[in-house]
């Protein structure tokens, strides 16, 4: 799992699959996301973008996320990312991280 945060207080996370799940992924998941599902988990972090201030405000959002490395279940909205030129499936907004033992 490769974590970053976004200026939109939003924490952009490459997920890789376990097997039997590649169905999730299209074409631009291998060739801009290193073969992960992307996950956002919104207004988590530090907002400096000003058009993502007054809405993250109004967003209260408890999913933690967990360290690089963990085993985890997403639950969340699966969808298209289109973007600008993304192209990616992703789960935006994720509502849920369970870690897995």
């Amino acid at each position: 799992m490769l974590k970053r945060p976004e200026k939109d207080g939003d924490y952009h996370i490459q997920l890789k699959l376990d097997p039997g799940q590649s169905r999730l992924l299209n074409q631009k998941n291998m060739d801009k996301q290193n073969g992960c599902l992307v996950l956002e988990v919104i207004c988590t972090k530090r907002v400096t973008q000003a058009d993502a201030i007054n809405p993250c405000k109004r967003c209260p959002n408890d999913v933690a996320v967990p360290k690089n490395g963990t085993h985890v279940k997403v639950t969340g909205t699966f969808v298209l990312d289109k973007e600008g030129n993304h192209g990616w499936n992703e789960i935006h907004p994720v509502y849920k991280i369970e870690i897995l033992e």
